[in-house]
């Protein structure tokens, strides 16, 4: 079982894609519904929550954990690579390198949350491939608002995402990675604000793909030539409107489960 951990239920579209890309391996989604998103949160309380939400996963069957959650990525992986043995993979690392291979003149852009953007992980993971990239960020913090209020096309939606792009646009970008799992849905509308000289990094695409070549080459017990067990998501927090957030993100009607940590 592929572990894919979560604040919330963005990381549904990247557990999506891996079913397709990778479907010899099942998917154990769990987001942190009750807690998320944790963008506002201090780094040690993202760490506190991601240790327990891992925890679960691996006491219920992840051979490995694929970290969706941008905000876990940016502050809590050195928290958890000291406190599991299975393999654990971030969001950052593929968006980092698909903006550097679309970016001409790298000049890369980022749009996050607040915690991504104070924790400088994407400027210090660019720079350490490309150390005389430019990276510029902004944090959105009512973008993932909009997204639970499944205010995808509302003119305000437009103008907010504008107003958060427009600063970097004049940086003269040339790539925009959406650094949050939430974005996804949003992914239309900021294309359309970024316009047609900036690429958009699909964070969870990239992030998708690079779990599928990493299980080609993965050679962890219990990973390889699996039979596939059912796909399976827990949430610590369910209501119908999360349900409805949930089918759009993956695309089709599935079963989430509520648990409590």
């Amino acid at each position: 079982m592929i572990g894919v951990l979560d604040s919330g239920l963005g990381g549904l579209s990247a557990a999506r894609m891996l079913s397709r890309l990778a479907p010899l391996h099942g998917v154990l989604y769990f987001g942190d519904t009750a807690k998320g998103p944790y963008g506002d949160k201090s780094p040690e309380t993202i760490q506190t929550f991601a240790l327990d939400a891992a925890r679960f996963l691996v006491e219920n069957g992840a051979k490995m954990i694929a970290v969706a959650c941008h905000d876990i990525s940016a502050v809590a992986m050195q928290a958890l690579m000291e406190n599991f043995t299975v393999g654990i993979v971030d969001t950052i690392t593929p968006a980092v390198k698909r903006a550097l291979s679309v970016s001409r003149r790298k000049s890369i852009g980022v749009i996050a949350s607040r915690a991504v953007v104070e924790s400088g992980t994407y400027e210090k993971r660019i720079k350490t491939l490309e150390p005389d990239a430019k990276v510029y960020s902004n944090a959105c913090p009512l973008l993932s608002a909009l997204v639970r209020e499944c205010r995808f096309k509302k003119p305000e939606t437009n103008m907010i995402v504008k107003k958060y792009i427009q600063p970097l646009k004049v940086r003269q970008i040339d790539a925009l990675v959406a650094g949050s799992s939430d974005f996804w849905l949003l992914t239309d509308v900021i294309c359309t604000k970024a316009g047609k000289r900036i690429s958009v990094v699909d964070a969870s695409c990239a992030f998708a793909e690079y779990l599928a070549e990493y299980l080609d080459e993965c050679s962890v017990i219990g990973l390889e030539k699996e039979t596939k067990p059912p796909d399976r998501f827990y949430v610590s927090d369910l209501t119908p409107r999360m349900e409805k957030i949930a089918r759009m993100y993956y695309g089709e009607n599935i079963r989430l489960e509520k648990v409590a940590l």
